[in-house]
């Protein structure tokens, strides 16, 4: 069986439940008392895709984070990106775009020239407290990705684990099919 690491960081303002996001996926878990995340916090999620034992790392990045020095260390070695926003909070998605552009800008630079397309999917948040009155009217996500370089656009529920699982599956087929067209044109 081959075996594969890969690391993902999860960004967004602070509120929006990314790290209930991450718990949700990695423990099984929801915690309804809201903490503020004051530190990068990572989880690990082992997977068994075709054949390969993949390992997932996914680090939590603190929503107070963006302003400071230290983002390009918690990117480095990232695979991808999943930026979160709280879909009853629709300021917040001016925040997520920013660390999505953050994040895609300072993965450029450490490439060094080599290709550094790495996935960026976008995630409203809190699902299950949207109702069609106080939904964000108007909103596209596929052509709002379309138009900021993102991925993916997927609507979820960290309190009711909805599109959690198989937003980070989709993430992770597609690191992995990433790197194996990388491998394949480069012989």
């Amino acid at each position: 069986m081959n075996e594969k690491s890969i690391k993902f960081v999860v960004l967004g303002d602070i509120g929006v439940g990314k790290t209930s996001i991450v718990r949700q996926y990695t423990l099984n878990v929801f915690e309804p008392e809201y903490c503020i995340s004051t530190e990068p916090l990572f989880e690990v999620k082992e997977l068994n895709i075709d054949n390969t034992a993949v390992s997932v790392q996914i680090w939590d990045i603190p929503g107070n984070e963006i302003f400071g020095s230290k983002t390009h260390i918690y990117y480095r070695y990232s695979h991808a990106a999943v930026l979160v926003f709280d879909l009853t909070r629709p300021e917040t998605l001016k925040r997520a775009v920013a660390w999505g552009q953050d994040f895609m800008e300072k993965m450029e630079l450490a490439s060094s020239g080599e290709d550094s397309s790495c996935p960026v999917i976008l995630c409203g948040n809190k699902l299950d407290l949207t109702s069609p009155q106080n939904k964000m009217k108007g909103f596209d996500g596929d052509q709002f990705c379309k138009e900021n370089n993102f991925t993916a656009y997927y609507e979820v529920s960290a309190r009711e684990n909805a599109n959690i699982i198989s937003t980070f599956r989709v993430l992770t087929e597609k690191v992995l099919k990433q790197e194996e067209e990388q491998k394949s044109s480069s012989k």
